[in-house]
């Protein structure tokens, strides 16, 4: 195994770099926060399939600019879930057996 590393966008052309000089047959993107940009998003997929190197990345959001799979929470569902729970919580009728008037 081999961890390539980029702390910004700016890097990952660099940190992609040693994939053409060793035998790297994939690649797994972990969470990080400079991919809540869609630039960096869509730069990084585009380099990995300039490498023509199969990858798995943490949401869908890269899948959708093109990348090959993604394996993580639906985070648009967490948040929903989230937010019926949450309205949910301390109801009057919420563990009533027979609730009157809910």
């Amino acid at each position: 195994m081999v961890t390539l590393s980029a702390t910004t966008p700016s890097e990952i052309e660099t940190a992609l770099a040693p994939i053409k000089g060793q035998s790297i047959s994939a690649l797994l993107i972990a969470n990080d926060a400079m991919f809540y940009d869609p630039a960096a998003v869509a730069r990084l997929v585009a380099l990995a399939a300039s490498h023509a190197v199969p990858t798995i990345y943490q949401s869908r959001d890269f899948v959708d600019a093109g990348g090959l799979m993604s394996y993580g929470a639906n985070t648009d569902d967490a948040e929903r879930e989230a937010g019926e729970f949450a309205g949910s919580a301390g109801h009057p009728c919420r563990d009533r057996a027979q609730p009157q008037g809910c």
